[in-house]
């Protein structure tokens, strides 16, 4: 568990002592995180990606599991956490909104959209049957038996699942048996945010047809794009002829239907965890936009973007049609090293050590991206069908997980050469940075004494900096320009340090925490690496821990900055 700025203890979530570690946790970890923030794609039926085994996650699936009764329990330890979670909030966020009966109202509507937010599958009746909650949710998940019942998360996740499975049911039967005719005026609101839910199903089934009809039209205006691109290149788009070659409406109608059992497949997949995440973090933002909670794959996927590096076999992954597929083979991983592995592989099973195999057909990419990542140096056995044989030819490779670093990631720099008015040529050294990053370990029992030690040893942000400016003045550079436009901030302590580098010494930023005290980041450090002519490239992207940075540079005089006319102007720490 983690609340956006404060780093995560296992030990926090079981232990009755917890209010005792919660002022030295606060105090000692609050500054540590800017930016970064965790984007939950809660509706989204195309693509997922994590960092997982180096891999990149596109779920899909056949219709019959996704159509299957589908219920969600809370796990034994959901209460604890929730409980916990909510209390952090109460009691340590800057706003001190206690969870009462105004903050329950908003929980359960935010909740609601986070699951529906276009108002397509949650009827009227589903809203009224949900309104016993409307302002129990805060005594339900605070109480006296330090443990909340979460139970509304999983209900009213397991009726969205139930009208999911109605749409997609419906949608099976229109692209059966509808003629799709557009010969007369439609009008469609692509946008249904501040519309009401249906009345009942019979509504919902009408936004649930015309909201096809669009996505057929979508489908079919985009195939007669196609033809005419490629008559004008004088290009054939058209695929190798098959033996009974398929009409336009019956290639649309299996995208469409490949879409949405696609989409449907990939809630069917969740577990209690995958609920309680969307439940709490919905809970975090009500307290402010960057408050997070992260479940522990959140987490690890954190830690991972926070370390640049991850232990797995150094692989791309989708899954296109039920199978987990070899996307990309990752330099120097052990998928590489084996010479085993292909892309376009299938892996139908994965096994840890010496212990039986566990089928992974038709999972949830997340879920197999777990099993498949562990720690350095252990075994996992994969079975696979090699790229382009029948599902019968399977073969199990063993493969050691080991350290992946993903350097496309990491600062990088480059040496430009500019003309000047006088024929002359300015060589000038430009410093892409996508990120904050630092050394963490967010794993182990000493999460809080790791967190507020921060990025001490290991990569971080500005040791690669350093490393490039001494590249950088070696090859006699006439200025650096340091590019921040696409970067969303990270750990405050590597900004700080980031700017200790151009300056000689002084406070970088001060931060306020909900008890009105001033905590001022300072860099101690007089010598200053880099002193020549430095510009700062920022846009409307560049946010927290890039503003930190920008801002400190621009006071004390050392940098131009260059670009939009704002950054994000996200300051929450």
């Amino acid at each position: 568990m983690n609340i956006r700025g404060c780093k995560p203890s296992k030990a926090m979530l079981v232990s009755r002592k917890f209010y005792i570690m919660i002022d030295r946790f606060i105090s000692r970890s609050l500054l540590l995180v800017l930016g970064c923030s965790l984007v939950l794609p809660v509706f989204a039926d195309v693509q997922t990606t994590s960092p997982a085994t180096g891999d990149s996650l596109t779920a899909t699936t056949n219709s019959d599991k996704s159509m299957a009764p589908y219920h969600v329990t809370p796990g034994p330890a959901d209460g604890k956490i929730a409980f916990v979670t909510a209390t952090l909030l109460q009691q340590t966020h800057f706003s001190k909104q206690p969870f009462d009966a105004t903050v329950s109202s908003k929980f359960l509507d935010h909740y609601l959209e986070a699951l529906d937010p276009q108002h397509l599958h949650f009827l009227q009746s589903d809203l009224a049957e949900f309104e016993r909650y409307r302002t129990k949710l805060g005594e339900m998940t605070i109480s006296q038996r330090r443990a909340a019942d979460t139970r509304p998360a999983c209900e009213i996740f397991d009726r969205f699942i139930q009208r999911f499975q109605q749409r997609v049911a419906y949608v099976d039967e229109l692209l059966k048996d509808e003629k799709f005719n557009f010969d007369t005026d439609e009008k469609i609101s692509l946008s249904r945010k501040e519309q009401p839910y249906p009345k009942d199903l019979n509504e919902a089934k009408g936004l649930w047809k015309q909201r096809l009809r669009f996505e057929y039209l979508q489908e079919k205006l985009g195939k007669h794009d196609a033809k005419k691109k490629a008559a004008k290149s004088g290009k054939d788009s058209s695929k190798k002829p098959e033996a009974k070659p398929k009409t336009e409406a019956e290639e649309i109608v299996d995208t469409l239907t490949h879409t949405y059992h696609r989409s449907l497949h990939s809630f069917t997949g969740w577990n209690n965890e995958d609920v309680l995440q969307v439940y709490l973090d919905t809970l975090a933002h009500l307290y402010d936009p960057h408050s997070d909670y992260m479940g522990p794959s959140h987490l690890d996927s954190f830690s991972i973007s926070m370390n640049l590096s991850l232990t797995g076999i150094g692989a791309e992954l989708t899954s296109p049609d039920g199978y987990c597929t070899i996307n990309r083979i990752l330099d120097g991983g052990p998928a590489a090293r084996s010479k085993k592995i292909k892309e376009k592989d299938k892996i139908v099973a994965v096994a840890q050590g010496d212990k039986p195999a566990v089928d992974v057909v038709d999972m949830n990419l997340n879920k197999v991206v777990q099993m498949i990542r562990g720690p350095k140096g252990t075994e996992v056995r994969l079975t696979i069908i090699p790229a382009g044989e029948p599902n019968s030819a399977t073969n199990t490779i063993s493969l050691i997980r080991d350290e992946i670093k993903l350097e496309d990631q990491a600062a990088k720099a480059k040496v430009i050469e500019v003309p000047t008015a006088n024929g002359q040529t300015n060589r000038l050294g430009v410093i892409n940075l996508p990120s904050f990053y630092g050394s963490v370990d967010l794993g182990g029992a000493r999460h809080m004494e790791l967190a507020a030690e921060g990025a001490h040893g290991g990569r971080s942000t500005t040791a690669d900096v350093a490393r490039l400016l001494k590249k950088l003045k070696a090859e006699h550079v006439n200025g650096v320009i340091l590019d921040l436009r696409a970067n969303g901030g990270g750990f405050l302590e590597e900004a700080v340090n980031l700017t200790g580098l151009f300056i000689k010494d002084g406070p970088v930023v001060q931060v306020r925490d909900w008890k009105g005290d001033l905590q001022e980041e300072d860099d101690h450090d007089s010598s200053v690496l880099y002193d020549g002519p430095l510009i700062v490239l920022t846009s409307r992207f560049s946010a927290s821990a890039s503003e930190i940075l920008a801002g400190a540079l621009q006071d004390y005089g050392r940098a131009l900055i260059v670009g939009d006319s704002s950054t994000h102007g996200k300051g929450i720490v």
